[in-house]
C-alpha cells in the first residue's frame, strides 16, 4: 500500500486500538488509508465503551451470539456459487503472458491505445493472423517484443471481443 502522506510503499500492517484499525506508515507514521496522524485519527475515532453498548450495537459489533438464533451450523461447509463465474478456471500462465504483452503495448504506444486505432476490426484481424501464422511456421516469440506470438494473438482477439461487447451494450 502507498502512504497518502509521504508516498512510501509498504506491506499493510495494522495497529488495533479499541477495536479499530490504524494502518501506520513505517516511514512517517501517518495512517495509510486516511493520511492522518495517530492523534488526528484517535480524535476522529472515539473509543468504543463496551459497558455502554446497547444490544443492537453489540450484535452489529460482534454478530448475533444468541444460541437460539435461527442460523444453523451446517454439518459441512457450504458455498452457493455454482452459478457464478469460475475465475479459477483461467489459465494463469497464459493470462500472465497476455498481461505482459498488454504492458509492452502500453509502454510502446500508451495505455489503452488499442481503443483508438482506426479501422480496428480489420487491423486487429490482420495482426491476429500475422501472429498465428508466424507461430504455425515455428516462430514462438515475436522478434520485436520477445513475447509469445499466441499471447499477441490473444490480445487481438480480446480487443475485438471487448469492442464487440461494448457495441452490444
Amino acid at each position: 500500500m502507498i502512504c497518502r502522506n509521504c508516498k512510501h510503499k509498504q506491506e499493510i500492517d495494522s495497529l488495533t486500538i479499541d477495536g479499530m484499525h490504524f494502518y501506520a506508515c513505517e516511514k512517517c507514521g501517518h495512517d495509510l488509508v486516511s493520511g492522518e496522524t495517530l492523534e488526528e485519527w484517535k480524535e476522529k475515532t472515539p473509543p468504543i465503551d463496551m459497558d455502554e453498548m446497547n444490544p443492537a450495537d453489540e450484535i452489529a459489533f460482534y454478530g448475533d451470539t444468541d444460541e437460539s438464533s435461527s442460523i444453523q451450523e451446517p454439518e459441512a461447509g457450504q458455498k452457493f456459487d455454482t452459478d457464478k463465474t469460475q475465475w479459477d478456471l483461467t489459465p494463469w500462465l497464459a493470462q500472465t503472458e497476455v498481461a505482459e504483452v498488454l504492458t509492452y503495448g502500453a509502454v510502446k504506444y500508451s495505455r489503452d491505445n488499442w481503443r483508438h486505432v482506426p479501422d480496428a476490426k480489420r487491423r486487429y484481424t490482420a495482426a491476429l493472423f500475422r501472429h498465428v501464422v508466424a507461430w504455425l511456421r515455428g516462430e514462438k516469440c515475436d522478434p520485436e517484443s520477445g513475447k509469445h506470438h499466441l499471447a499477441h494473438a490473444a490480445c487481438c482477439i480480446l480487443f475485438m471481443l471487448e469492442v464487440d461487447l461494448e457495441v452490444q451494450q
